[in-house]
């Protein structure tokens, strides 16, 4: 019940800064009027730049993990795949501004319209893309090690060396063994308790890992390879460089050509790396 609060709790906070943040940009662009929407009389300015930008934050919201999953089965740096997914992103949200702008003239619309509309449209995306990872960051609340040095905790994002430092320090004071009962685990004793122990999946996020399990997810300070680590008595594998997944907790394969993706019993996604494809299929993983 506790954990559930706490969820409900965190999602208005993150909702209320996602707003407060979007309104900030749609009044800046309203204010300065780029691409010649500076002709416009500023009510009409702002009613358009709100449909942008709040619309264009719902829509390139799967950016993120459209890129990452690209990036997972392609091997091709993160950079690059996210600017992939957010360009062809940018083709639907083109004509969805277009039908906005145009009313109802949408019949009259022509390629040439779109073709001059859609850099725009790209130049928002990035837009959108960055403010997501400033949301992110600013949202990420590791969770402090039971027992671990309490400053751990509370280390930044602007201070990567620091953060592996701190995450470095708490492994050595609590080193990864088998879960047997009165033995710690570096990893497990972070976990929040509502969550349990039942690690399904843990995912790479800049210098600290998001664990799933069964009942949820925590960011957590930690190095994707001290997690991997800590889990050496759950068989399972990292199926891809950002990611770990436990066997038990795949319930499916999904095939598209060459491509192999996991679907797990939460109904997280997870993409193959090639290059751990024969390996995997040795193991009888698929």
């Amino acid at each position: 019940m506790r954990g559930s609060q706490m969820d409900g709790a965190s999602w208005r906070q993150n909702a209320i800064r996602d707003i407060v943040m979007l309104a900030v940009v749609t009044l800046l662009l309203a204010v300065l009027g780029p691409f010649g929407t500076y002709e416009q009389p500023f009510a009409e300015r702002i009613v358009n730049w709100a449909v942008f930008v709040f619309g264009g934050f719902v829509c390139f919201r799967p950016v993120v993990a459209g890129g990452d999953a690209l990036s997972a089965i392609t091997g091709l740096p993160r950079v690059l795949t996210l600017a992939i997914a957010c360009l062809i992103a940018s083709f639907p949200v083109t004509v969805l501004v277009a039908l906005w702008l145009a009313g109802s003239r949408w019949s009259g619309l022509q390629m040439k319209a779109l073709a001059q509309l859609y850099p725009y449209v790209v130049v928002v995306g990035f837009m959108i893309l960055a403010l997501q990872f400033i949301r992110r960051g600013a949202s990420a609340q590791p969770q402090p090690a039971t027992g671990a040095d309490p400053q751990a905790g509370e280390a930044k994002l602007g201070a990567p060396r620091e953060s592996e430092d701190a995450s470095a320090r708490c492994d050595d004071a609590a080193p990864a063994e088998a879960v047997g009962g009165a033995r710690a685990n570096a990893l497990l004793d972070r976990i929040p308790p509502a969550l349990g122990q039942d690690v399904l999946c843990v995912r790479n996020e800049d210098h600290y890992v998001r664990v799933y399990t069964r009942h949820g997810d925590a960011l957590l300070l930690f190095r994707l390879s001290d997690a991997v680590a800590a889990l050496v008595h759950v068989e399972g594998a990292q199926v891809h460089r950002s990611c770990w997944v436990a066997k038990a907790a795949v319930s499916r394969v999904q095939r598209e050509g060459r491509n192999f993706t996991l679907v797990l019993v939460n109904g997280e996604q997870v993409g193959v790396a090639r290059s751990m494809i024969q390996g995997l299929r040795k193991a009888g993983w698929f």
